[in-house]
């Protein structure tokens, strides 16, 4: 890319809400090859279990010859990991972090013994959609709500919350993609589709509201072709 100013000079274009993005001179390697550490500060840390690994999170080595494209990529993949991994700690179940990062395996795997043999028997018991409704209750994460949504015979999970539009600023209702529901799907099925919703509601957030030179580059709702026609659809 041409040295420390011209990765700063890239970094100057990325812009993504209370984020500020720096890098600084970190050494040389064996091949006597300089490195840069890449930061990203403003985001306040959440009250997990690791923050260590949280502070690591914010951290990349790049080297000085890392394309503008390379670049800014990084940006946008390290905020959905650190993201990830807060909605990992912050997710929870009938008030237990069930995904929480740092968990000892053995008590993973001594609570999935104890559950085995309740969920085989309601293998093959239809629900209705009032329990699976009381289910997606006990999820806390956030103000974040979880809803089941009935289109025709087919329901389907919506994860719905309050946030600032990517266009506007203004508060508005936040209604994410909808998740196919079975009524055969067991407790733990239910409680994963929601944490994969939740992951992937983030993660859309995230490429809505990050911005290259002004322009939501990895934005959810862009036209096929748009990074190179610079097209964006309303």
């Amino acid at each position: 890319m041409g040295g420390i100013e011209a990765i700063r000079k890239t970094l100057g274009k990325v812009a993504y809400p209370n984020v500020e993005f720096s890098v600084e001179e970190a050494g040389m390697t064996d091949d006597s090859s300089s490195f840069y550490i890449l930061k990203f500060l403003g985001v306040a840390l959440s009250p997990t279990i690791n923050s260590q690994y949280e502070q690591a999170l914010r951290c990349r080595v790049i080297s000085t010859d890392i394309s503008e494209n390379a670049l800014v990529e990084l940006c946008v993949e390290s905020l959905i990991e650190l993201e990830r991994h807060r909605v990992f700690n912050e997710f929870s179940y009938c008030g237990v972090t069930e995904f929480q990062s740092g968990r000892d395996i053995k008590a993973i795997f001594e609570a999935l013994s104890k559950g085995t043999a309740n969920e085989v028997r309601q293998q093959g018991a239809r629900k209705q959609f009032g329990e699976v409704r009381k289910i997606l209750g006990d999820i806390q994460f956030r103000d974040w709500e979880y809803h089941v949504v009935t289109e025709g015979a087919t329901s389907y999970l919506q994860v719905q919350f309050e946030a600032p539009c990517s266009d506007t600023g203004a508060m508005q209702r936040q209604y994410c993609a909808k998740w196919r529901l079975s009524p055969f799907m067991q407790e733990n099925e239910i409680v994963n589709k929601a944490l994969q919703a939740t992951v992937a509601a983030m993660e859309h957030e995230i490429r809505e509201l990050f911005r290259y030179e002004g322009q939501p580059v990895f934005g959810p709702h862009l036209k096929i072709g748009a990074r190179t026609q610079g097209l964006y659809l309303k």
